[in-house]
């Protein structure tokens, strides 16, 4: 069982979902508001083609849903409900992810170099779904957050120097910032600490999120200084997490600053308790 929040009509109501596993050759995980049913024209449905010969699958949508699944050899999806649905897709070889946004009755066709197309996302409407706090774990997606005004702010990373920062997100964000807040939970590299972990950014295979200045700066870094990527993760009385760093022997506690940016600083405040959620963007892979 699965605890998630729904937002309706702007109050938040938490309720016990059961993940709902969907038929083997679609690989899709219902995760709120959709079905998977067989394909008909006289229904409002999702439909996306595939050149596999389980054929096309479709989803019956009756209200705003959110769906994870993988669906590695679509060459077209079909929008046949009265809702936006954005589609999230990745290149069959190599970690290419996009998102497009079909109106009510559009069609997309995807054929990239006549080696069809993964569709691993399907957003309906504005679902309003938010993870309830996770424990961590090694191989588990996480995305790290702290509520603030009402909102959750997460850990995410700027494109241009690949420096952490706070992002305002939801599952309605694009999904290439969802991914840049999303870290796969390793073993942490730091061998000699064997009750921490190493954060692995889901966007960039291979780099882990890690303290890279003596100032505390945060980054994600490719093959970075093990002891700088490992975090343990103090819970507190609350239930969230202080992640402690380490950069030349000296801890450092993960926290938002005062001017909204994410910095390890080597003090403990009341900016430095995280939550952790289930990962806001799944690549698949």
């Amino acid at each position: 069982m699965k605890r998630v929040f729904v937002i309706l009509a702007g109050v938040a109501t938490s309720f016990v979902l059961q993940m709902i596993a969907i038929a083997p050759a679609s690989g899709a995980t219902v995760e709120w508001g959709a079905s998977q049913q067989p394909c008909s024209l006289a229904k409002k449905q999702i439909h996306i083609d595939t050149s596999s010969r389980d054929g096309a699958i479709c989803f019956d949508v009756a209200h705003p849903s959110f769906i994870r699944l993988d669906v590695t050899q679509a060459y077209g999806v079909r929008n046949r409900t009265d809702f936006d649905v954005s589609v999230a897709f990745r290149i069959n070889e190599g970690a290419v992810f996009w998102q497009e946004t079909l109106r009510p009755n559009g069609l997309r066709t995807l054929d990239v170099d006549r080696k069809r197309t993964r569709v691993i996302e399907l957003m309906v409407g504005d679902p309003g779904v938010l993870s309830a706090p996770q424990s961590p774990g090694v191989d588990k997606l996480v995305s790290i957050a702290q509520e603030a005004d009402g909102k959750w702010q997460y850990v995410g990373m700027n494109a241009g120097d690949d420096r952490a920062r706070i992002q305002r997100l939801s599952l309605g964000s694009s999904f290439e910032d969802r991914l840049d807040a999303t870290f796969k939970i390793r073993p942490a590299l730091d061998r000699n600490q064997t009750t921490c972990f190493s954060l692995e950014s889901v966007s960039y295979p291979g780099s882990y999120l890690t303290i890279d200045t003596p100032l505390g700066a945060v980054a994600r870094k490719v093959a970075p200084q093990p002891q700088s990527a490992t975090w343990c993760f103090d819970e507190t009385e609350t239930g969230s997490y202080k992640l402690r760093g380490s950069y030349a022997g000296r801890n450092f506690w993960l926290q938002k600053t005062m001017l909204g940016t994410v910095q390890a600083l080597p003090s403990q405040s009341d900016r430095d308790k995280w939550v952790l959620h289930d990962g806001l963007g799944d690549p698949q892979s």
